[in-house]
C-alpha cells in the first residue's frame, strides 16, 4: 500500500506508515482530499513541511519529497526548488527486478516493427518531394540527409516516450517501465542523452546493448551513463518488512544552504 502522506510503498498489512507513521486504513486511505489552493481539484500529495494538501499542479518534489509551494519558495521570491515528476518511490524501485534482456529485446523487436513503419512512410514523402529515391548516396548526398532524418525521427520517438511515462509502446506491451534510480520520470535533457549514448552504444558493434547480460543491474551503456532501470512491473518483489529506510529528507532550506 503507497502511503497518501509521503507516497511510500508498505506492505499491505501495515497499519501505519513506515517513513511518516500516517495511518493506511482503507477509511484513511479512501478519503477524498482537496488542494488548498485549487478546491476542485484532488491532493496528490501532502506538503512534508507543513503537511498542507497540494494537487498535481501545485505539489513540488524534491528528491522523492512532496513541498507545497509556500514551503518550496522563499518570501518575496519566485520558486526556488524545481518542480520535477516522481514515478515510483525509492523503496517502490528495489521491489520490481530489472527487465531481462529476452524482454528488452521483445520490446524492442515491437519499437523496431513500429519505428520500420515509420521509416517507409518517411521513405515515401522524402521521395514525392525531392523526386530523388532515398539510399542513392550518389545523388547530392541525398543518402546522409535521409538517414539523418531518420536518425532525429527516432530519437524524437524515444525522447517524448521516455519523457511522457517512461515507456513505449514495446515496454507497455511487456510490462517494462524506464525510470531513473530515485524514482523519479527523465527529463528531455536525460533522455536525448540517453538516445545518444545508445547510438554509441549500437556503433560499437552494439556491445554497449550487450553489456547488460553480465551488468548486476541488467544495465546498458546509455542506461549506465544517465543512471536508468529497466523495470518489469509484473514481476513485483514482496517487500521486506525490515527495509532500512532513507534518512530524513533534506528541506528547500536545507539545499539552499548548500
Amino acid at each position: 500500500m503507497v502511503c497518501p502522506q509521503c507516497g511510500t510503498l508498505n506492505p499491505d498489512e501495515r497499519a501505519a506508515c513506515f517513513r511518516c507513521e500516517h495511518s493506511l486504513s482503507p477509511s484513511r486511505v479512501a478519503e477524498e482530499v482537496h488542494c488548498k489552493w485549487h478546491p476542485e481539484a484532488l491532493r496528490a500529495a501532502n506538503c512534508s513541511v507543513c503537511g498542507t494538501p497540494a494537487c498535481d499542479e501545485c505539489a513540488i518534489w524534491v528528491e522523492e519529497v512532496p513541498y507545497c509551494p509556500d514551503c518550496a519558495a522563499v518570501p518575496g521570491e519566485e520558486r526556488v526548488v524545481p518542480k520535477v515528476e516522481r514515478v515510483l518511490t525509492p523503496l517502490e524501485v528495489t521491489t520490481y527486478p530489472c527487465a531481462s534482456f529476452g524482454w528488452r529485446l521483445a520490446s524492442g523487436i515491437i519499437d523496431g516493427f513500429l519505428i520500420g513503419a515509420g521509416i517507409i512512410v518517411l521513405a515515401f514523402l522524402f521521395w514525392m518531394f525531392t523526386n530523388i529515391p532515398p539510399g542513392m548516396p550518389w545523388m547530392g548526398g541525398s543518402n546522409a540527409i535521409f538517414w539523418g532524418l531518420v536518425l532525429i525521427g527516432v530519437g524524437a520517438y524515444m525522447v517524448s516516450y521516455h519523457v511522457t511515462n517512461g515507456e513505449t509502446p514495446g515496454y507497455g506491451a511487456c510490462d517494462l517501465l524506464l525510470v531513473r534510480k530515485d524514482g523519479m520520470a527523465l527529463t528531455v535533457q536525460i533522455a536525448i542523452l540517453r538516445y545518444a549514448v545508445s547510438l554509441i552504444s549500437f556503433a560499437f558493434f552494439g556491445i554497449g546493448f550487450l553489456w547488460m547480460l553480465w551488468d548486476p543491474d541488467n544495465q546498458t551503456w546509455h542506461d549506465k551513463a544517465v543512471n536508468t532501470f529497466v523495470l518489469r512491473t509484473s514481476e513485483r518483489k514482496e517487500l521486506d518488512p525490515e527495509e532500512t529506510l532513507p534518512e530524513t529528507p533534506r528541506t528547500p532550506e536545507d539545499l539552499r544552504a548548500e
